[in-house]
This record gives structure tokens, C-alpha cells and sequence, in this order.
């Protein structure tokens, strides 16, 4: 229909149906359309206005009189009615546009059930689960954009505490003029099921983020969304997985839309992100000046220094701190600043990743137990759980004392049985007191008599004879000259052991006062013991906290001790700092006559200057032979392990040395002058060195390699270079350099969790078939990529290790699969010589066949005695266990076997051939299986 005006007089519409306007389809009206008395009822479109459709009407005006309605109509789009402009014009609505009184109670599958034209406003709507931000939408401007931006804009986001790196995770709404969620069926639209205009409509919908400030941001990931982002459930098109990479200042973002080319709404919506300061659990990453990006600590990772001290200190050229921390074995899970602990270790806060192992037979430390307090179990508290909570101020409501038994706590019971079991306590060790007086009494009788007869030049035979004097002479007489020769002198002191129950209760004074606290109240315990109790428990338990001043003063007096020849120092968790160890530097200065040293410096911030000054002491102790150093945890740097290596340069003489620097920030720099001072240490015969957590890379192993070559009379090695970003040229290296070691019998390398393939596994093995003389060597590679080439060669290398008697491996974690587990085998088949394997193959890809060519191979290992094999988390199944056991039956000199055959789908029928095989191992004395949760049937 095409006119200027047109009217519709007293007419009723039901039940007409139309791909548009289900009762009348009106185009290029120019001036008026005027409904007069008509009724429009359950019409249907196919597509648009169920009732009506206005095309290009820009200028025309639409009337309805009072007795005209429009209702129970139903089209996808516009269930009353649609107005829509096809041609280039601007779409106008006409004057009392949506006609509310008179088009109601009608059906829309996809936007505007009543009255429609387009789309016409976007809403956002915060889509992060995790809450990592704060985020409001404004729905009215109200003077809240900025001035500035008033016109370009029509409503306002905002994003406040963002982390820069994060990720945005928006829901984009879109509504028509009723307020009403757009919703389609995104598989119909996908399979082209709805009609070609409705199709072409919801294509071009288009959402869109973009930085107003391009050289201050970045946006990473998907920036324009369209129906293939839509989720129908939600109704929502969603923004996942934006990250967005800015600085610190306040950036502005646009969200915009296609659909705002034909709505009324014309501005798109401001998005304003304010980024946070980093924190712990996040390194500092600079893109450029304007922006850097806080990288968070991922799982199996952690970080809780401030960030950006770290980034400074990164800049001062200590790169290898600005990073994120491998989780410790001393914890369950890393993650960000979070270090959750296994039962047995205890932290002093969650701001520090100084790690302590408690007690292991109290068991106090449960940080496992979602009920601990401060890592401790009920009743424990204090350093390493080693105090009872006498005051009950932690564990609210009741007192706990060492009532029984030293270090564990108990509840206080009532004060009447307290009073009882100490009076008990008291009457027992009264007797226990009087009976070992009695026995001291006969032994001094006797003892002494002895030692004065001794002084005349008489020896008694025994103490009978002492009872009978006419005996003892005559027998004297006769024997005297030919016995005395091999007569033993008696002592002179006599050792009473009193306190034999101090292992199990504590010395007698100790265990005369266990549960006396339990008889104070609270009130006179704070006012008079309760300091001291504390004072004492720290001191017992953790170690004497000397400080800086107790160092000093402790050197002070060592330092007269000039002929002191074995010494040995634990200092450790004293924080005696740069100071303090200024002060022992000055006693080995003075020391020259040490041969014997081993001091423990564990984590007391010494630093580089405290490690100049124990070095410039060690300067002195030429007559060295002996060595520990414990410096684990000391923030000691390359510069200062240079200054502690020129000190050790002049122990010439050194034939033992160990030194740990693990948890430093050693980096290759440190490494190589390690290796420089080693290579002047002719006599060395036995080498620990600790490296682990250090980063000392494919540099600081190089030269350390290099250096250990020159030590030609090394016997006995052992290397921890764990989580040392070592890769698989460098370990190679390493090991071929050790070849010159011709005297090197025990090996031990830890090499696990670096960065150690295929190519780097078969470099390995060729070194250490080379090392002709090796009788003992255990090799720790898990947590590498090493896989089934990797293993393969390895196990041909070790072939030729022809002296091996003693060998432990892991390779753990190293998606080993059945080729590399037979190779393996294979290999270590042709070491006729061992007697002693120890195999770690846990959470690898070995299959049923892999066990199986892993036993034909160990069977060959005739002279094999004991054997722990661990092949738990992998797949052998039934039939690997089988294969595995008889192959195994062959080694018939084997008397002690561990199996570690932990999940690995074993069921009855299994277990069954496992044991019936093992049957035939005749000589086996000892048996270890472990076959926990191998499958239902089996449980």
C-alpha cells in the first residue's frame, strides 16, 4: 500500500498471517495514517509486526483513536507492530510512539512485544566470578562523565582496582525501547532457520572495545564480538578472556555497538579503568615507559615480597629476583602470595616463606587440618606448634599443659586430679630416687676399696673376695705378677644413668613439674610465670634468638680460643645479620689452627657483606681439611658469593668441603666464581654443593662443569642444582666435564625440575658412561621433558656403566611411555654388577607393555639383591603387573623388593598373578607392596 494519507474505519482484523505486518504491510506513507474503531487480534508475521509494519515512514504520522486496539498478536520482531527504515534516510518516530494505550498484551520471539523499531541501548554487566575488581554500570549520565566527554558519550562503566595483565569479563545486554533483552536461539541463527531479513538483522549486531588513549594501553584478545559470543541462556553477548594492559593512571575505554547507527541512543558508553598497584603474589612485567603488567604467580608458583622492590632490585641488575618462586616440597600448593603447608612444617606468618620442619613425633604442626590454628593442631601454639596453650587465649574455653609427656599437650583436667596424679608423681620418684641411691651406695663401697688397694699395689679379682680377706691375699700371692698385665683399671668416676626416662618424659626436674601449670589459674600465671614460660619455650624449641649483639659478643670470646681446632657453630633463624657475621669473620681470622669447621648460618640475613666477612675470616684457616657452610636463605648475590670465594681460595688444603647456598640469589654470576675457586682445590675428595633456587642457568653451570674437571682427585660428589633453569647443552656439559674425574666412585646429581630434554637426556648418559670408575650414582631428572627418546638413550648409556653397584634414578613426571620404560630396562639389564637399584617411574605413560619390557630387562640383573621400583600413577593394568612380577621371579638372588604400584588399574585378577609370581622368588626375605585404591573391585 502506497499513498499520502490513508485511514482504517471501523474494521477487525483476527487471524491473518504474513512474512511482515500479519494484518497490513504500510510503505512510503507520506503524511498521515489514522486508525479509527479497529480491532487487530492474533495475527501472525513471520517476521516482523505481528499486526502492522511501517516501512520508511520518516515524516508520517500514525494515529490511533481510543476504541482501536492492537493485541494478542505475536511476529519475531514486534509482536503489535514495527516501524523500520530501509532507505537513507534517518529513521523518525512518529508522535506518541509506542502507542501504549492502544497496542498491549502482544508476542515478540526476539525483541519488542508490543511497539518496535530497532535496538536501541547496550547494558554491561559485570561477568567475573572471582571478584578481582570492582565494577558499576550508571544507566543515567546525571552529570557523571566527565565533562569532557558529555558529548560523546551516553552513560558510564567504570572499573575501579583493576590489575594490569587482568582480564575483563563482561555480559552485553541489549535492549529495544521497552527495556526488553534482545533473545535469540543462536543454533537456529547458525543453521540459517530464521527468515533472511531477520537472519541479515541479527548478524550485523556488533559489540566493540577500544582505548581512547592507544599509547597507554593494550587489549589483548577478542575486541569485537558478535552472534557467536551470544549465549541464549544468559541472553547476553559476553566479553571472555580481554585482558587489558595499562598504568597506573585512570584510562578510558569505549564500548560500543552497530546497533547505535539506527537507535535513538547515538553515543556509545565510556568505560573507565583505574589499574591498581601490583602486590604480593605478582611480579612487575614493563611493556614500555607508559605501560607494565602485574603477572600473577600461577599455580605451583608463588611470590610475597612487594613487587616493585623487586623490579628494582631487577634494575640494579639482580634480574633473577624479579620472578616468581617454585612451590617448596614443604607445601601441599602455591599460588600467587599463598604457601599452603603439608602437616609437619610451620611458618611464622603468611608474610614470610621461611619454612621450618617441626617435630615430627608430636605431630604438632597441622596445617592440613582446616581447624588449625596458626598451622597448629588443637591445644599447640607458639614457634613450631612447640608450646601448649596454658593461658586456653588461642583455643578459646579450655587450658592445655604437657600433663603426661614432653611436647604434647593435653587438656587440663580437674584441678583435684591434677593435685592426685602429682603427688603420685612425687612418691614414685622418691622411690625410684631412694632405690638408685641405694646402688650407688654398694658401687662406691666396692669402687672405692678398690682404688686404695689399687694405691698399696693390690688388685682385687672380685668384689666376693672382698668379703673374705685370708682368700683375696693368698690368691694374690699366687697370681699377681701373671694376671696384672691384662687386668683393666676401674674407674674412678661412676656414670648413673637417673634420668633413663628422659627421652620419653623429659629429665626428672622436667617431669616433676609437667602439669603444675595446669594447678595455677590464668590470672597468676600472666601476672607471674607466663613471660618467663614463653621466654624459656622459645629458647628450647627454636633456638636461641642472639641477634646482632649476641653474635658480637659470642665472637668475642671464640676469639681468644686461638688453639681451637674442630669447631662447630649453629646459628641458624638468629637474624644476626651482616653485622653479626662480621663478628665470626673476625674469630676464624683468628682461628688459624682450624682444621675442623662446620657452621650453620641458615636463614639469618647475612646477605653479601655478611658473606664477604666470613670469607675474609676463612682467608686465614689455611689448615683447613674439613668444611661445612650452611647459608641457606641469606639473600647472598654473585657479588657475594665472589667475596666468600676468594676467602676459600686459600684453603688449599680442603679434602671435605659441603656448602649450601640454597634459596639464595646466586644466578650464574655466583656459579662461576664457584667453579673458579673449586678448580684450586687439589686435594679435594669430598664435594656436596647446593644450588637449588638459584637460576644459575646454562652459564653458571658451564663454568662449574668446567671447574670440577680440574678436581682430579674427587671420590665422592654430590650436586643439587634443582629449579636452576638448567637447560639440556648445559647439563650435558656438566656431566662431560666430570669424565676427568677419573677417581669419582659416588655420584649424585640432583637435576630435577629444569628445562632438560630428549637431545639433553642422551648428552647426559654419554657423560656419564664415561665416568669409568662409578660404583654408586643416583640421578635425580624429574619434572623435565625427557620422555621416551630421553630414556631410551639413557638407558644404553648406563649400559656401559659396567662398575655400577649401587643405582638410584628418577624420572618422575617425564611422560615416559612403554618404548622408553623397555629401553630403560634394557639397558640397565647389561649393569651385571648391580646389586642395589632404586627406580622412580611415578605419573609417567607406562603401559602394560612398558612394565613388562621394563621387568625383561631388570631380569638380566643377576647379581640384583634389593630393588624399589616406583611405578605408581600409570597404566599398567593387570596384565603390566603380571608381565612385571615374572620377569622379576628371574632375578633369583633378589632378597628385599618395594613395589610402588599405587593406581595403576589393577584389579583382583592382578593382584592375584603379582603375588603368585613373586612365589617364585625364592630368596626374597623382605617384601614391601603398596597397591592402595588399584580399582573398586579390588577395594
Amino acid at each position: 500500500m502506497k499513498s499520502q494519507n490513508v485511514t482504517v474505519n471501523n474494521s477487525y482484523f483476527k487471524g491473518n498471517k504474513a512474512q511482515n505486518g500479519g494484518a497490513i504491510y504500510f510503505k512510503d506513507i507520506q503524511q498521515t495514517i489514522n486508525f479509527k474503531t479497529c480491532q487487530f487480534e492474533q495475527n501472525t508475521a513471520l517476521s516482523s509486526g505481528g499486526a502492522l509494519y511501517f516501512e520508511n515512514i520518516p515524516s508520517c504520522k500514525v494515529i490511533f483513536d481510543l476504541d482501536t486496539n492492537i493485541i494478542n498478536n505475536r511476529a519475531l520482531i514486534g509482536g503489535g507492530l514495527r516501524i523500520v527504515q530501509t532507505d537513507e534516510n534517518q529513521i523518525q518516530l512518529p508522535y506518541g510512539f509506542p502507542f501504549i494505550h492502544n497496542v498491549y498484551q502482544n508476542l515478540a520471539d526476539i525483541y519488542g512485544n508490543d511497539s518496535t523499531s530497532y535496538l536501541q541501548n547496550i547494558i554491561l554487566s559485570n561477568n567475573n566470578q572471582q571478584n578481582s575488581y570492582f565494577f558499576t554500570f550508571y544507566e543515567n549520565q546525571t552529570n557523571i562523565l566527565p565533562k569532557e566527554l558529555e558529548q560523546s558519550f551516553s552513560r558510564l562503566a567504570e572499573i575501579k582496582e583493576f590489575r594490569s595483565g587482568g582480564f575483563i569479563y563482561f555480559k552485553v545486554y541489549i535492549i529495544d525501547n521497552q527495556n526488553r533483552y534482545l533473545s535469540f536461539s543462536k543454533e537456529m541463527l547458525v543453521n540459517s532457520e530464521y527468515p533472511i531479513e531477520i537472519e541479515s538483522e541479527l548478524k550485523s549486531i556488533q559489540v566493540s572495545i577500544y582505548g581512547l588513549q592507544s599509547n597507554q594501553s593494550l587489549i589483548n584478545g577478542q575486541q569485537i564480538i558478535n552472534y557467536y559470543q551470544y549465549n541464549s541462556q544468559s541472553l547476553a553477548f559476553e566479553f571472555s578472556d580481554l585482558q587489558i594492559i595499562g598504568s597506573s593512571n585512570e584510562l578510558f575505554f569505549s564500548v560500543n555497538s552497530t546497533i547505535y547507527t539506527s537507535s535513538i541512543v547515538k553515543q556509545p558508553i565510556l568505560l573507565s579503568i583505574s589499574f591498581r598497584n601490583c602486590i604480593a603474589g605478582e611480579v612487575i612485567q614493563h611493556i614500555n615507559d607508559q605501560i607494565y603488567q602485574c603477572n600473577q604467580c600461577q599455580e605451583g608458583t608463588y611470590q610475597i615480597n612487594d613487587p616493585l622492590q623487586l623490579y628494582n632490585d631487577s634494575i640494579k641488575g639482580r634480574s633473577d629476583v624479579n620472578r616468581c618462586i617454585n612451590c617448596p616440597q614443604s607445601a601441599i600448593k602455591c599460588e600467587g602470595n599463598k604457601i599452603s603447608l603439608k602437616n609437619g612444617f610451620w611458618r611464622k606468618s603468611n608474610y614470610t616463606d621461611e619454612i621450618i620442619e617441626c617435630d615430627p613425633i608430636v605431630n604438632s604442626c597441622q596445617a592440613q587440618n582446616p581447624l588449625n590454628i596458626n598451622y597448629c593442631s588443637t591445644g599447640y601454639l607458639g614457634p613450631i606448634c612447640g608450646q601448649c596453650d596454658i593461658l586456653g587465649e588461642i583455643w578459646k574455653g579450655s587450658r592445655y599443659s604437657e600433663s603426661i609427656s614432653k611436647g604434647v599437650c593435653q587438656i587440663c583436667g580437674p584441678k583435684l586430679n591434677q593435685w592426685i596424679y602429682l603427688v603420685l608423681k612425687i612418691i614414685f620418684f622418691e622411690a625410684y630416687f631412694l632405690n638408685v641411691l641405694d646402688i650407688f651406695i654398694k658401687k662406691f663401697n666396692y669402687t672405692q676399696t678398690c682404688y686404695y688397694l689399687r694405691k698399696l699395689k693390690v688388685i682385687p679379682i672380685s668384689s666376693n673376695s672382698i668379703q673374705d680377706y685370708s682368700g683375696f691375699y693368698i690368691k694374690i700371692i699366687l697370681n699377681y705378677y701373671q694376671i696384672s698385665s691384662i687386668l683393666i683399671q676401674q674407674p674412678k668416676v661412676i656414670s648413673i644413668n637417673f634420668n633413663f626416662l628422659s627421652e620419653i618424659f623429659g629429665s626428672g626436674d622436667r617431669q616433676l613439674q609437667l602439669g603444675i601449670d595446669c594447678l595455677i589459674s590464668e590470672v597468676n600465671f600472666k601476672q607471674v610465670s607466663f613471660k618467663a614460660y614463653i621466654k624459656w619455650k622459645l629458647v628450647y624449641k627454636i633456638g636461641n634468638q642472639i641477634g646482632v649483639m649476641g653474635a658480637l659478643n659470642l665472637g668475642s670470646g671464640l676469639a681468644k680460643c686461638i688453639n681451637l681446632s674442630n669447631l662447630a657453630l649453629e646459628l641458624c633463624f638468629n637474624k644476626i645479620g651482616a653485622m653479626g657475621a662480621s663478628g665470626l669473620g673476625s674469630v676464624l681470622a683468628n682461628c688459624i689452627n682450624l682444621s675442623h669447621l662446620s657452621l650453620d648460618l641458615r636463614c639469618s640475613q647475612i646477605g653479601d657483606k655478611g658473606a664477604s666477612c666470613i670469607g675474609f675470616g676463612l682467608a686465614n684457616c689455611i689448615n683447613l681439611s674439613n668444611l661445612t657452610l650452611e647459608l641457606i636463605n641469606n639473600q647472598i648475590s654473585g657479588m657475594g658469593i665472589l667475596y666468600l670465594d676468594s676467602g676459600l681460595a686459600n684453603c688449599i688444603n680442603l679434602s671435605n668441603l659441603t656448602l649450601d647456598l640454597r634459596r639464595n640469589q646466586t644466578s650464574h654470576l655466583g656459579a662461576s666464581c664457584l667453579g673458579r675457586g673449586l678448580a684450586n682445590y687439589n686435594n679435594l675428595s669430598n664435594l656436596t654443593l647446593k644450588l637449588k633456587l638459584n637460576q644459575i642457568d646454562y652459564q653458571g653451570t658451564s663454568v662449574l662443569g668446567s671447574a670440577l674437571a680440574n678436581c682430579t682427585n674427587l671420590s665422592n660428589l654430590t650436586l643439587d642444582l634443582r629449579n636452576s633453569q638448567i637447560d639440556a647443552i648445559s647439563a650435558s656439559n656438566l656431566v662431560s666435564a666430570l669424565a676427568n674425574c677419573s677417581n669419582l666412585s659416588n655420584l649424585t646429581l640432583y637435576l630435577s625440575n629444569n628445562q632438560i630434554d630428549a637431545i639433553g637426556t642422551s648428552g647426559l648418559g654419554s657423560a656419564l658412561s664415561n665416568c669409568s670408575n662409578l660404583s654408586n650414582l643416583a640421578l635425580y631428572l624429574g619434572l623435565n621433558q625427557i620422555g621416551n627418546q630421553g630414556t631410551s638413550a639413557l638407558g644404553s648409556a648406563l649400559a656401559n656403566c659396567t662398575n655400577l653397584s649401587n643405582l638410584t634414578l628418577d624420572l618422575r613426571l617425564n611422560q615416559i611411555g612403554a618404548m622408553g620404560a623397555s629401553d630403560l630396562g634394557s639397558g640397565l639389564g647389561n649393569c651385571i654388577n648391580l646389586s642395589n637399584l632404586t627406580l622412580y617411574l611415578y605419573n609417567n605413560l607406562i603401559s602394560a607393555i612398558g612394565a613388562s619390557g621394563l621387568g625383561s630387562g631388570l631380569a638380566n640383573c643377576t647379581n640384583l639383591s634389593n630393588l624399589a621400583l616406583d611405578l605408581s600413577y600409570n597404566q599398567i593394568g593387570d596384565q603390566g603387573a603380571l608381565g612385571l612380577s615374572s620377569a622379576l621371579a628371574n632375578c633369583t638372588n633378589l632378597s628385599k623388593l618395594t613395589l610402588y604400584l599405587q593406581l595403576n588399574q589393577i584389579g583382583v585378577i592382578g593382584a592375584s598373578d603379582l603375588g603368585s609370581a613373586l612365589a617364585n622368588c625364592i630368596n626374597l626375605s623382605n617384601l614391601e607392596l603398596y597397591l592402595q585404591q588399584v580399582s573398586a573391585e579390588k577395594r
